[in-house]
Order: structure tokens, then sequence, then C-alpha cells
């Protein structure tokens, strides 16, 4: 979990591995990679480089919802 650095509203965000990610939305590893570099996921990238995805993208994917 990641504190968005705001102390007065303190706020928790799941993060998934891209291995997890993958396997909850039903894609490879590789296509969910393809997919944070042209922009279409939004991942977190974390000091040692490795990705995460955030839970409120991984909801908004499920849900067929776009950015809005």
């Amino acid at each position: 979990m990641v504190s968005d650095g705001n102390d007065s509203t303190k706020k928790d965000v799941r993060l998934y591995r891209m291995k997890e990610a993958s396997e909850i939305l039903n894609v490879s590893v590789h296509t969910l990679r393809r997919w944070c570099n042209k922009g279409l996921v939004k991942c977190i990238r974390l000091p040692n480089n490795h990705r995460r995805i955030p839970a409120e993208e991984i909801e908004r994917i499920l849900s067929g919802g776009r950015d809005e």
C-alpha cells in the first residue's frame, strides 16, 4: 500500500504486481506491459523500476470504463 503523501487526507492505494494484475485481467504480463508503455493503463514505477498497477485502474478496465 502507498500513501498519497497528503497527511490531512491519507489514502492507502492497493497496488498489484504485474503478474497479479495480468491474472485478474486475464491478459499476459507482456500485454499489460505494452498497455503501460502506450499509456493505456496507468502504472506506478517503484524506485527499483518495478511496475505496480493501482486497484482503481484494474477496476476501471474490468468495468469497461475509459479515462474521464
